[in-house]
């Protein structure tokens, strides 16, 4: 074989695997454009531009500072296949042109600054599989016309400004795998017809204004994985029939105006990992088929009228790592079988009717970070075996009827931050207060005992040595402090005193969403609940998500200890105090500095729950 012969076949090669840089001709115009360079660039070239037999096939600008408007001349690319755009700064509207890409089969535009209304042309793709305008800032109605996309598989709508109603045309995309519509301000009902998707995995219809019931028809979605339409308006009675998706993993319907009881045909739910129902008007009784999900990881029922008692099967999940039960009417005895679970991380109870004792098992939970069994009737002393919770960062058990001494055990509790054991009728001993959980509380605690004995305290201008506590009635002032600059100026002559009244716990009128508490105009943060992308309103657009955001949501971060509280209150006074607690509660966090709580507040403050 000749030179000449294996010269011919190198090319050969060269073309072969490397087809997509020869010259498109006239099809780089649109792309020089596009991209910003000369229309004499041969597009071919860009390493993010693939052509074949002399065709713009693919254009992919990920994660760029692409600017300026999509150039309609695009449609003069008859062999795209995607159109990948995401991740940039593209501005104006989205050109109805596309609509002529026949042989389109991915266009993906998240995340980019698009306005405009969605064109009803892209209803003309129709091998389409993949469609993502998701995270822009698109508004009007979502064309029925996308219905036609026979083989669409994945739609992603969300984080816009969409509004009007959900088309019913969506329940003929028989293919479709995903759709996300939250984020957006989409009202009017859930269509029934989305039962008809029967390869739907994934359907997203949170932070709307969606109204009416939940249709009974999703109960037919037997691939779907996660279904959450939590931050709507949605009413009427939990539907028996979402019993049957027995491959859900997570479903999320918090935050709407639900009513009735929880079915028991969640129990069939064997691949479930994540329920939560809160902040609904569920009532009955918690169903002791739930305690069948060997999968469980999160059970949120917070802030519903459920009670009963807690029922002792939830001991059987063993993989549950969150059970958030708080703010019901719960009554009964707290089930000894919670012990059993080894996996837990939160246990919240607060602010039920539960009574009888602390059972001693809650010992064995050596994975658990946060403890709260506050604003309820519990009594008894408290079980030496919680000193055994090693990974314990925060525990209250204030407002309660507990008595006795404070176990010395709890100084082994190494990672405490917070501890309030307020409202009870508990005494100290001399082995908890000089121990390593309390030395480090320095200039931040002036104890005012009923009985001041100065034989119990050495106390020097920097420090506070205190060798007995009465923990049931403690009054916290603020003094020798020293006051960020722009806030209120306190000296030794001067301390503000917080005090919140035990009754504060039995009154739910002022709930607001995801553990907050509202008076007035005043909405106080729960500081494990509240993720710091939300805002809190009283319209449903509080919940718009913007940009790449998960409402994994997050549900109670043990490691953010930081409290929120924003007021817009005339009372100086009142501001002032917020202004210095929020301080002082976020210094002692970072600090990782152990809290000693047992403040309390006057009925007339406008705040209701300052920690929660």
């Amino acid at each position: 074989m000749n030179i000449y012969c294996i010269f011919l076949i190198l090319i050969l090669e060269i073309q072969f695997i490397y087809g997509q840089t020869t010259s498109a001709d006239g099809e780089c115009n649109p792309v020089n454009k596009l991209i910003g360079k000369p229309q004499t660039n041969n597009c071919c070239q860009e390493r993010y531009i693939e052509c074949e037999n002399g065709h713009v096939t693919k254009i992919y600008l990920l994660f760029n500072t692409r600017s300026g408007s999509i150039p309609p001349e695009l449609r003069n690319l008859p062999k795209l296949v995607s159109l990948n755009l995401f991740c940039n700064n593209l501005s104006g509207s989205i050109p109805p042109e596309l609509g002529n890409l026949s042989n389109l089969v991915s266009l993906n535009l998240f995340l980019n600054n698009l306005s405009g209304s969605i064109p009803p042309e892209l209803g003309n793709l129709s091998n389409l599989k993949e469609l993502q305008l998701d995270s822009n800032n698109l508004s009007g109605s979502i064309p029925p016309e996308l219905g036609n996309l026979s083989n669409l598989e994945n739609l992603r709508l969300d984080g816009n400004n969409l509004s009007g109603s959900i088309p019913p045309e969506l329940g003929n995309l028989s293919n479709l795998k995903e759709l996300k519509l939250d984020g957006n301000n989409l009202s009017g009902s859930i269509p029934p017809e989305l039962g008809n998707l029967s390869n739907l995995k994934e359907l997203k219809l949170d932070g709307n204004n969606l109204s009416g019931s939940i249709p009974p028809e999703l109960g037919n979605l037997s691939n779907l994985k996660e279904l959450t339409i939590n931050r709507n308006n949605l009413s009427g009675s939990f539907p028996p029939e979402l019993g049957n998706l027995s491959n859900l993993e997570k479903l999320k319907l918090f935050g709407n105006n639900l009513s009735g009881s929880i079915p028991s045909e969640l129990g069939n739910l064997s691949n479930l990992k994540e329920l939560d129902l809160s902040i609904n008007n569920l009532s009955g009784s918690i169903p002791s088929e739930l305690g069948n999900l060997s999968n469980f990881e999160i059970l949120n029922l917070f802030s519903n009228n459920l009670s009963g008692s807690i029922p002792p099967e939830l001991g059987n999940l063993s993989s549950l790592k969150s059970l958030d039960l708080s703010i019901n009417n719960l009554s009964g005895s707290i089930p000894s079988e919670l012990g059993n679970l080894s996996n837990f991380e939160i246990l919240w109870l607060k602010i039920n009717t539960l009574s009888g004792s602390i059972p001693p098992e809650l010992g064995n939970l050596s994975s658990l970070k946060s403890l709260r069994l506050d604003g309820n009737n519990l009594s008894g002393s408290i079980p030496p075996e919680l000193g055994n919770l090693s990974s314990l960062k925060s525990l209250w058990l204030n407002n309660n009827n507990l008595s006795g001494p404070i176990p010395p055990e709890l100084v082994n509790l190494s990672n405490l931050t917070t501890l309030n054991l307020n409202g009870n009728k508990l005494n100290g001993s001399p082995e908890l207060c000089n121990s390593e959980l309390f030395k480090e509380i320095k200039k931040d605690i002036s104890y005012n005992p009923k009985n001041n004995n100065s034989e119990n305290f050495d106390r020097t201008d920097n420090n506070i040595t205190i060798t007995t506590i009465d923990i049931s009635d403690v009054n916290i002032k603020r003094q020798n402090t020293e006051i960020l600059s722009g806030e209120i100026e306190t000296t030794q002559d001067k301390s503000i005193e917080k005090n919140i009244e035990k009754d504060s716990y039995n009154n739910k009128d002022d709930l607001k969403i995801d553990g907050n508490f509202k008076k007035g105009n005043d909405v106080l943060s729960n500081d494990s609940n509240v993720n710091s992308d939300k805002t809190i309103s009283n319209s449903n657009d509080q919940f718009k998500k913007k940009g790449i955001m998960d409402n994994n949501d997050d549900d109670h971060n043990i490691n953010n200890n930081n409290m929120t509280t924003s007021s817009t209150n005339s009372n100086n006074s009142i501001s002032s105090v917020s202004k210095l607690y929020r301080r002082r509660r976020t210094g002692m966090a970072v600090n990782h500095t152990p809290i000693l709580l047992g403040v309390r507040r006057p009925k007339s403050s406008v705040y209701k729950k300052v920690e929660m």
